[in-house]
């Protein structure tokens, strides 16, 4: 719309002051030469004051689409995202995967991890300190992860780590570090440092193979 009223302004401009232009002649009095430069000079004034006033809603139409697909970007990321863990959920896991598939020139790995009878877990302790352990357990894999793999939780108890550039022989290793440091963690509630005991996890891992 504000390009479409630049253009007719420009063209009113145009005509206006081609009009004016046809009026000057050689022999044409001093005064009415001065009445012509007037009547351009005015027009230019009119179309200056709507430029400057279409260019800052220009500006402001700019600033609200930036604004606006900020947080379109921000609702698509948050759809793509555990609210637990907050790392990727099942659906962040598929696309992240599918795109790393597609654009993998060499290595590309995969882990999938689970928490060993984290049922049992759960009828024990319950529910509200099981979801704490989710958390913790996403939280320090996504530590002991390099800054470019994806770290996703794909079940209940159920996580993947997407290892792009990295083979089977590096992602095996990946697998026993994560593997060995849960080991050594002894779990308490914060609140009565009673002690949980340990959580350890068993790890698949896989290659990518064209």
């Amino acid at each position: 719309k504000e390009l479409s009223e630049i253009s007719g302004q420009t063209e009113t401009y145009e005509s206006s002051t081609l009009k004016c232009v046809d009026k000057l002649s050689e022999d044409m009095p001093i005064e009415e030469i001065r009445n012509v430069l007037d009547e351009v000079i005015a027009a230019t004034k009119v179309i200056r004051s709507s430029g400057e006033s279409t260019q800052q809603r220009l500006k402001e139409t700019t600033e609200n689409m930036l604004v606006l697909q900020k947080e379109f970007e921000q609702a698509k990321s948050e759809l793509l995202v555990d609210f637990l863990t907050g790392v990727l959920n099942r659906k962040g896991f598929y696309e992240t995967l599918e795109r790393c598939v597609s654009e993998t020139t060499g290595h590309l790995s995969l882990l999938i991890v689970d928490i060993d009878h984290f049922k049992k877990f759960n009828d024990t302790h319950g529910h509200i300190v099981g979801d704490e352990v989710l958390r913790f357990i996403a939280k320090n894999m996504q530590k002991s992860v390099r800054g470019n793999d994806y770290t996703a939780r794909i079940g209940g108890e159920e996580f993947a780590v997407i290892l792009p550039k990295t083979p089977l022989l590096g992602a095996t290793t990946v697998a026993e570090t994560l593997r060995a440091s849960f080991a050594k963690l002894k779990l308490e509630k914060k609140s009565k440092s009673e002690s949980l005991g340990t959580i350890t996890v068993s790890i698949g891992v896989a290659q990518y193979r064209p």
